[in-house]
């Protein structure tokens, strides 16, 4: 057999049952009811138990989609998302069949929403998808209704309906929390970085000087008068303006300060809000260009006879009330959007930037099922700290469901003594790889400081200790020397060392309060801290997973927002295809165990189980 006792109980028919009993009993709490009656609604998603019929071969008619829909009663969406709704207004669509077509875009693969419309809309290949979510062939929402729909939700309701699946799968133990993994992924932004990382939507109408027309007349003079000095066919007129906001430009100007320190301050926040190539001669081309001009700056403008004006830039346009405005050319399309760090992939000793977005993930390893689930998720812009994102995710988890988490597992971006702090204070034990910084780690330097990199101080003799049991009454390692020496064919060394009598020689105690990020409860460089700390690369997977599978890498988006809510989405399929996973599995070895032997013939032991 391939799978042991506790796994075996998630066959369907059994399953089936404690999820209905979890759902029965999570709705109790949920009190609100949707505002719109039935006969208002579009459509009308009915939960039914179909049949799950399974191949010689293992897969499903249907698919795993069919033994989803099989299992969970989504009608629990109304209540959770009711609060968005009105009694008021027309008619709308029932919100789970909604919910559910995102669910299968995304599971199906489908990256955009026209091409998953035109097969929604098919008779044939959208007939299953229509009956799962209750959708009439002769009234298929468009795409505008399902983009107004995720942005009516958000990122929080998304999270809501997470956070209620996460507490079903608890509940029937497929999710348990034990061992939880964060990481960070960054998502590229859809819209082109122009370089200013502090833009905000002031920056898309800020007001133009009461002198910029005479501004403008001055530079186009002066391009004329280069052109006939120099004996030029032609000249750029630029006029600059510096960046309004005082607050920013001092934050730049401390940064270009710190790179170059002969940066010239009145060449730091400036930029081109309108550039024009001053052209010798009347050229027919470029008559539609100086009406443009004229047309923002009015009679005020002049255009020099006998030239041509070509617009090359211009971030310059008239408001509604007829006043000049300008965008500032150095703000992105997406003002939400951040610059973030990450490892270059061609060069991991070096970092290479990336404008968008970055959604925390948490993972929960299950090592007896060989599964890891994403149960929590928050996206904010590309440049958010990592480590306090994981705090404010993890609390927002527990406030849903009471994980016994016994390991966390982070890498070098969490290593921070509150984070540590954090999960102590939680009964968990922190496995965080230690972000060196600029600690000298040369052999010299450890000595004087008495400790190593792992932590691990030094014997009189000058050899490094070892871990031997951590006291959590104390809050403090023990490290002992083991008599090392006895090995050393030095002699005279061995007869000079006083800690030869004690049963294991020198003995020192490493508390967690004196270096609360490096002692650890378990000790780092052991081969239990290794299993453990190769777990992290479930986050890695998961944020793979996200990326290639539901297509997070690629998405034409745009605010935050947006990105928020389709992230939180992708998490919600990725758990529920990775349990349907688990359930096929469970089902397939209990109804035809040799049909399972033949698919699943892998040892039951894991890398997953191993490091458990």
């Amino acid at each position: 057999m391939y799978l042991n006792k506790k796994v075996k109980r998630f066959w369907l028919s059994n399953i089936r049952k404690e999820v209905r009993q979890a759902i029965e009993k999570l709705s109790t709490q949920l009190k609100v009811e949707f505002p719109k009656e039935p006969e208002r609604l579009l459509s009308s998603y009915v939960y039914r138990e179909f049949k799950i019929h399974i191949d010689k071969d293992g897969s499903i008619k249907g698919g795993l989609l069919r033994l989803l829909f099989s299992l969970i009663d989504f009608t629990f969406v109304r209540s959770l998302i009711a609060d968005c709704y009105s009694v008021e207004g027309g008619n709308c669509y029932d919100p789970v069949s909604l919910i559910l077509l995102e669910v299968i875009k995304i599971w199906e693969r489908y990256q955009y929403y026209p091409d998953f419309l035109k097969d929604l809309e098919d008779k044939e290949k959208g007939a299953q998808y229509r009956y799962y979510t209750g959708i009439d062939a002769e009234n298929v929402p468009t795409d505008a209704t399902l983009h107004n729909f995720r942005d009516r939700l958000g990122e929080e309701k998304f999270k809501d309906i997470m956070n209620f699946l996460v507490q079903i799968f608890t509940m029937v133990e497929i999710i348990s929390g034990k061992i939880l993994c964060t990481d960070g992924t960054l998502l590229k932004a859809f819209a082109r970085y122009r370089g200013c990382n502090y833009m905000e939507d002031c920056c898309k109408c800020i007001s133009c000087p009461e002198s910029i027309v005479d501004d403008v007349n001055t530079s186009i003079n002066g391009a004329v008068k280069e052109i006939e000095e120099k004996d030029k066919k032609s000249a750029v007129a630029v006029m600059k303006m510096q960046c309004p906001r005082t607050e920013i430009i001092q934050k730049i100007i401390e940064m270009v300060k710190k790179k170059d320190k002969d940066a010239l301050i009145e060449n730091i926040g400036t930029f081109s809000i309108i550039k024009l190539r001053v052209i010798k001669g009347t050229i027919s081309e470029f008559k539609a260009h100086s009406k443009y001009l004229r047309s923002i700056f009015g009679e005020s403008f002049k255009s020099p006879d006998g030239y041509s004006l070509e617009v090359i830039s211009c971030a310059i346009r008239l408001d509604q009330n007829e006043k000049l405005i300008f965008e500032c050319p150095k703000s992105c399309k997406d003002v939400s959007a951040r610059i973030g760090y990450r490892r270059s992939k061609d060069n991991p000793s070096k970092t290479e930037k990336v404008f968008g977005y970055k959604a925390v993930i948490i993972t929960s390893i299950e090592a007896e099922f060989n599964l890891e689930i994403p149960v929590a998720v928050i996206t904010g812009s590309g440049n958010i700290s990592e480590a306090q994102t994981f705090v404010n995710l993890h609390q927002e988890l527990k406030r849903h469901v009471s994980f016994k988490t016994e390991y966390q597992v982070l890498d070098s971006g969490y290593d921070y003594e509150y984070v540590y702090s954090y999960i102590r204070n939680g009964n968990g034990k922190p496995i965080i790889d230690y972000n060196k910084r600029r600690e000298k780690l040369d052999e010299k330097s450890m000595k004087k400081r008495g400790y190593n990199q792992n932590g691990y101080p030094y014997a009189p003799c000058g050899r490094v200790c070892t871990p031997n049991g951590f006291d959590s009454s104390r809050n403090a390692l023990k490290n002992t020397c083991n008599k090392q020496c006895l090995k050393s064919k030095d002699l005279d060394k061995l007869c000079k060392c006083s800690y030869r009598k004690n049963k294991c020689g020198y003995t020192k105690w490493m508390t967690i309060k004196e270096l609360p990020r490096l002692i650890l409860e378990i000790p780092r460089g052991t081969k239990k801290y290794k299993k453990i700390k190769a777990l992290r690369t479930s986050s890695e997977r998961t944020n793979g997973y996200g990326k290639e599978w539901t297509g997070m890498s690629n998405l034409r988006l745009r605010t935050l927002e947006a990105y928020a809510a389709r992230v939180a989405l992708c998490c919600i399929v990725i758990m529920l295809k990775k349990i349907m996973g688990l359930i096929l599995q469970a089902t397939i070895e209990h109804r035809n165990p040799s049909l399972a032997k033949k698919l699943y013939n892998k040892k039951a032991t894991s890398k997953l189980k191993d490091s458990a």
